[in-house]
């Protein structure tokens, strides 16, 4: 710094002595972790000091704002540096707000603090997605919204750069999840609401609904009961808009296992079920039948097919085979009075 020393030579006053010695301290921080804030601050109190020179000073004021220009071309490059490498010490631990540019093409606009992404911040992604919200040391955690390439959004908690906690899930398709969520995925207690007015409210886990909920549709049918990978499974309850109810068994989606089964005329039937029908043994009760009481026997898709015994009301009854519903086959018919 040619020019300082030489004003320094020609100028013994105390105020050149606090210029020498905030320049130096400004030399000394530039090596010391480039304490970016800490200079700021001492290049302004210079400027101050150099508006207190007398005029006559003017060429060698000239010449000092020359080797400040320099200085904060220094600075500037140094900050840089740090910047590039996403290492800015500051002051105190104190926040400050950044823009960084990311090999690869990722951006952050936000807060950072010891170095690293604390605060609040925006990253953006080469992708498309953006995440808006809380950081922690570097990582996404605490409340954020992170809208993804494919155009689905959550809302919510994060933890360790993945949503965990309370949050909601807006899918693009119109349909959305609100509320647990663990390791990126729903779980624990929740509400899915789909596009076309269906519902699920209950318990989920990897995604899928799993556990115990109620499934309402839009049509007014409803089902209570077991979940296993979004499909009804154990004991569950659905409900018909019309009226009828199965109480029973689930795999896979199906009534499958034991069950009943309510007609909203008042008939039941109790026994098997697979693939969703009367399949296996049974018992068929008639209630507004003027005919039949009961059936018991094989039952084949909701019709008695097989061997099986029709009571009738009037106290006959009817051992054989029956087909589609209808005595056909070998039998024996029974009148009230035992004959035959």
């Amino acid at each position: 710094m040619e020019s300082l020393n030489n004003f320094i030579s020609l100028n013994n006053s105390n105020i050149l002595i606090q210029i020498s010695n905030t320049l130096e301290n400004i030399v000394n921080n530039l090596s010391n972790d480039g304490q970016i804030s800490a200079i700021i601050k001492q290049i302004k109190n210079i400027i101050i000091i150099l508006n207190k020179i007398n005029n006559d000073n003017q060429k060698y004021i000239n010449l000092v704002r020359k080797d400040i220009k320099s200085l904060e071309n220094n600075i500037s490059l140094n900050f840089n540096k740090l910047f590039n490498n996403k290492e800015i010490p500051t002051k105190n631990n104190d926040y400050i707000t950044v823009t960084e540019n990311y090999e690869g093409g990722d951006k952050y606009i936000g807060q950072m603090k010891n170095g690293f992404r604390n605060g609040k911040g925006i990253y953006y992604y080469k992708n498309g997605a953006k995440y808006e919200g809380d950081f922690r040391n570097g990582l996404a955690e605490g409340k954020g919204i992170m809208t993804y390439k494919n155009g689905n959004i959550y809302n919510g908690d994060w933890k360790n750069d993945i949503p965990s906690g309370k949050g909601i899930y807006y899918y693009k398709n119109g349909d959305k999840y609100e509320g647990d969520f663990k390791n990126g995925l729903a779980e624990g207690k929740g509400i899915y609401y789909h596009l076309n007015g269906d519902k699920y409210e209950g318990d989920f886990k990897n995604d899928l609904a799993e556990g115990k909920g109620i499934y309402v549709y839009k049509n007014g049918d409803k089902y209570e009961g077991g979940f296993k990978s979004d499909k009804y499974h154990g004991q569950g309850t659905y409900i018909f808009k019309n009226g009828n109810k199965y109480v029973g068994e689930y795999k896979n989606g199906k009534r499958d296992g034991k069950g009943k089964y309510y007609y909203s005329d008042g008939d039941i039937y109790e026994g098997d079920f697979l693939n969703n029908a009367p399949n296996g043994r049974g018992i068929y009760k008639y209630n507004n039948s003027p005919t039949y009481d009961k059936y018991e026997g094989e039952m084949k898709d909701w019709l008695s097919h097989g061997k099986g015994v029709l009571y009738y009301k009037n106290g006959n009854r009817y051992e054989g085979d029956f087909q589609n519903d209808k005595p056909n086959g070998k039998g024996i018919f029974y009148y009230k009075s035992g004959q035959r």
